[in-house]
């Protein structure tokens, strides 16, 4: 494990904005219908424009966009929905995530391109 627990950072005004995450859950109603349900989270985390080596590890179909990375201890799911950050104004769908918790518990970072 890493000595430094950057999780204290992540609660510091200094170093975090703050974003919300907008989760969605696909369930099936009584008609066997899919229904695709939202709710929003309110988050802190570090937020940075994505590195190059992080434009390389997006599908060729999302590169152009623009992306940016998050870091945090709130989740952010790339999963079958996707996780929505909403930051400044604008709304950024989750492409990949990763459990940094070596460096905290709950730590991940995620990259996520404009929608």
């Amino acid at each position: 494990m890493a000595i430094t627990d950057v999780t204290e950072l992540l609660g510091d005004a200094d170093f975090v904005d703050s974003f919300s995450v907008i989760r969605r859950v696909n369930s099936v109603n009584n008609y066997g219908e899919n229904v695709l349900s939202e709710s929003t989270i309110s988050a802190v985390g570090s937020i940075q424009p994505a590195s190059p080596d992080d434009m390389q590890r997006l599908p060729d179909s999302v590169r152009r966009r623009d992306a940016i990375t998050v870091y945090s201890v709130t989740r952010i799911s790339p999963d079958a929905y996707p996780d929505v950050v909403v930051w400044n104004g604008k709304k950024y769908q989750a492409q990949t995530s990763e459990d940094f918790g070596n460096y905290g518990a709950g730590y991940t970072k995620a990259i996520c391109t404009l929608i």
